[in-house]
């Protein structure tokens, strides 16, 4: 006898147009749908304004269909008294959905879509799977995005901690994620999976035709070029990563330059760089769409990770980490981001910073550029990318969950 159609209803937290969208839901979301065991999806976004969809990728939304892929956007708020009395109607929303359609799993992204997941779940009694798993409401509140204590960090971390004791599976993309689950959630399970942010190697790897032509379109072609895919601020370093840049340019010379590929405003980032006194004639700042990234990051020579260093971090699963192996860069990072730190260290895949002093900068540097004298790193450093970032992983994952 056939087994009962999985339909999944996947949450999330974010607009169709951000970044971890295009090259960290989505990924998955195909995954699940390639799966025989998957019959249909419905694949929730929050949109916000001034992220909503062009024409093109609209069109490219009304393709996912040929896939049993169903896009539910709904409308984001920031949090407050209107965001919650939001909440209240599209739970109501999403709850006559699940009805109508017979979905069988809650397959929420992130501690944020995981309230929405915990509360449906309590509602209909649908299994619940908690993906990407890691602290976010003590993230927040460390490195500053959030107030300690406040309304969004207490509700925040309250659901947590329900979610822990009450999701049917969790995914976790750390190895080290069950350490917090026992210490500050209280909560001890040995049924946990892993799975980190993957990459699809075959987009991602050294294209050497585009780097010759990328840094010529530049007129880098003897630069030594340092490259950051990702938004500053909030949980992610801003002014700090241009006082380690500023270092960099006095350690590496007049070829240093910075490409940096964010959605951040320009006129934001311009001021963070002059209170660094980082010269901004050295960067490039860009608002590449998620296709001409691999090329971007084939332009470059190592690559920087500017999340911040806080304990909260240890849990994560930094998407760009993947990206940036995937090309052959080796990363300038933090110490404890997630597994990758280590990572790091085992594999000579980049170099920690210790701190932000110019002695811990030069060891790290140095640690880089014996790297980059390799003529093969890339090749080798690309391996680590499918050792450790497959999409193979997240497909096994999947595939205890749902096939078997």
């Amino acid at each position: 006898m056939r087994k009962k159609p999985n339909r999944i209803l996947i949450l999330s937290s974010w607009s169709w147009m951000e970044p971890l969208t295009q090259t960290y839901l989505m990924p998955s979301v195909e995954i699940l749908s390639s799966m025989q065991c998957v019959d249909q999806i419905y694949f929730q976004t929050h949109e916000k304004k001034g992220w909503e969809p062009s024409e093109e990728e609209l069109q490219r939304i009304r393709t996912l269909e040929d896939r049993n892929i169903d896009r539910i956007p709904l409308s984001w708020r920031p949090f407050g008294a209107l965001y919650l009395l939001m909440a209240s109607v599209q739970l109501a929303y999403l709850f006559l959905l699940i009805r109508r359609k017979q979905i069988t799993h809650i397959h929420a992204f992130a501690p944020v879509a995981g309230i929405y997941g915990y509360i449906l779940k309590r509602l209909t009694g649908k299994k619940l799977i908690i993906d990407s798993w890691e602290p976010h409401a003590e993230a927040m509140a460390q490195t500053g995005a959030w107030k300690t204590g406040g309304l969004a960090h207490r509700m925040l971390f309250y659901f947590e901690k329900l979610q822990a004791r009450h999701a049917d599976v969790l995914i976790a993309g750390s190895l080290q994620m069950h350490q917090y689950a026992a210490e500050r959630l209280q909560t001890v399970r040995k049924d946990w999976l892993y799975r980190p942010a993957g990459v699809d190697a075959s987009k991602f790897y050294p294209l050497h035709s585009e780097r010759e032509t990328k840094r010529k379109q530049l007129d880098w072609e003897n630069a030594c070029v340092c490259i950051c895919v990702s938004k500053l601020g909030g949980l992610y370093l801003s002014e700090e990563l241009f006082s380690i840049l500023t270092k960099l340019s006095e350690l590496i010379g007049e070829s240093f330059r910075f490409l940096l590929l964010s959605q951040n405003d320009p006129q934001q980032i311009l001021q963070w760089a002059q209170k660094a006194g980082f010269d901004a004639k050295c960067m490039i700042h860009l608002h590449a769409n998620p296709t001409d990234v691999p090329a971007w990051l084939s332009a470059a020579d190592f690559a920087i990770n500017p999340q911040f260093p806080v304990p909260a971090k240890r849990y994560g699963t930094p998407v760009k980490d993947a990206e940036y192996w995937a090309s052959g860069l080796p990363i300038l990072i933090m110490p404890e981001i997630g597994d990758d730190s280590n990572i790091i260290v085992q594999e000579k895949a980049g170099a920690i910073l210790q701190s932000l002093e110019k002695p811990d900068i030069e060891k790290a540097m140095s640690q880089i550029m014996q790297i980059m004298r390799d003529p093969n790193h890339r090749a080798k450093i690309h391996q680590i990318a499918i050792r450790y970032r497959s999409f193979a992983i997240a497909k096994d994952v999947y595939e205890r969950i749902y096939c078997q």
